[in-house]
């Protein structure tokens, strides 16, 4: 659990980080016009439970695992969140596998279910690949 806390923590800090040297103050509201329009109904809900006066990029706090990797593949984002990145050439397809691995195995334990032993493995070595990705860079 605590790998995957990790993992997650990282590529949140990453689009946070993109998306405001990207669009500056303007940042949370583009993550939102980035997403689908049922997913922006859904963080819509989500965000009511947001405490009042909070800083707006905490938005991010509020997406999906899941949703984190197309916010950063995005077309006017990716080449500012590259450079948070390692130098592999594969980035993109590899932060989609592991985020694939680890999304289902968070779910999971986030709702206090049993994961089987070698789901739980592969999504621990996923962990320790983005964050090697993002190794020196959080």
């Amino acid at each position: 659990w605590q790998r995957i806390v990790e993992a997650e923590r990282a590529l949140r800090g990453v689009v946070r980080e993109a998306y405001a040297a990207r669009f500056g103050d303007g940042a949370a509201g583009r993550i939102e016009e980035a997403l689908p329009e049922r997913a922006r109904e859904s963080l819509a809900r989500a965000l009511r439970a947001r405490p009042p006066g909070a800083e707006a990029l905490s938005i991010v706090d509020y997406l999906y695992l899941g949703q984190l990797p197309p916010l950063l593949f995005a077309a006017d984002v990716w080449q500012e969140a590259r450079g948070r990145f390692s130098g592999a050439q594969d980035v993109k397809q590899r932060l989609q596998a592991a985020v694939g691995q680890i999304a289902p195995v968070r779910n999971e334990i986030a709702h206090v279910r049993e994961v089987d032993r070698d789901r739980l493995l592969r999504a621990s070595v996923a962990c320790a690949d983005v964050l090697e990705m993002l190794q020196g860079r959080i």
